[in-house]
């Protein structure tokens, strides 16, 4: 016995414009999760190895993005330009970490809830990093000729980063303050920016985030 089947509804343009919506919402979706997914810069590197050349950060920046990844390249920090002298840094997972704000000279990185972390002031060959507004008792980074900058803690040299040619590939090493080699520079120019890991007392995460910033700035 045959069973009967109810006569199919011809499809309104209602139906026709419902299933192309969809289609359309479905796609849109995926692509907007591929660009979520991408996320961080892909141009100008920075390598940072320890003595023994093992690299131990990576810093990728772009004209409104900048990221640091550990030696291994898994993520520790991304940055995102979200105005001009405004910089939101996050988590790996989303989570919102810091903000970075200023003019081109001066900006203060603060935590999610608005307390200050860091004030970063530049002028001409000098960089001062301090936990407080007033600047007090800020670390240094002072350029010395065309080929060094120094750190300075308490008006005393705490360290250097200088081009040391040993035939090497590089000769761009950072020094502590006992003149012992902490790490090298592959492939780029002269910058202040890995001094900053010798800072006393920085927290990683902070460390991370004024160097991110300060390499988005053209240190």
């Amino acid at each position: 016995m045959r069973s009967h089947q109810p006569p199919t509804r011809p499809r309104s343009h209602l139906d026709i414009f419902n299933i192309a919506l969809a289609g359309l919402l479905f796609w849109t979706g995926l692509a907007l999760s591929s660009t979520a997914a991408v996320g961080a810069p892909t141009g100008e590197r920075l390598e940072i190895a320890d003595a023994a050349g093992k690299p131990v950060l990576v810093l990728t920046r772009d004209a409104d993005q900048v990221a640091v990844a550990d030696g291994a390249g898994n993520p520790l920090l991304l940055g995102a330009r979200k105005a001009p002298g405004r910089t939101d840094y996050r988590l790996p997972d989303g989570t919102p970490f810091a903000r970075a704000k200023g003019d081109p000279d001066v900006f203060k990185l603060t935590a999610p809830d608005g307390h200050l972390l860091r004030k970063v002031k530049r002028d001409e060959d000098r960089i001062k990093i301090a936990d407080n507004a007033e600047n007090a008792g800020a670390a240094v980074l002072r350029r010395r000729g065309a080929d060094k900058w120094e750190l300075e803690i308490d008006k005393d040299a705490a360290g250097k980063v200088k081009d040391y040619p040993d035939g090497a590939g590089t000769g761009l090493k950072v020094k502590d303050r006992a003149g012992e080699t902490r790490y090298r520079l592959a492939n780029t120019a002269l910058t202040p920016v890995p001094l900053v890991l010798l800072i006393p007392d920085l927290p990683a995460g902070e460390a991370r985030a004024v160097m991110a910033e300060g390499w988005l700035r053209g240190w």
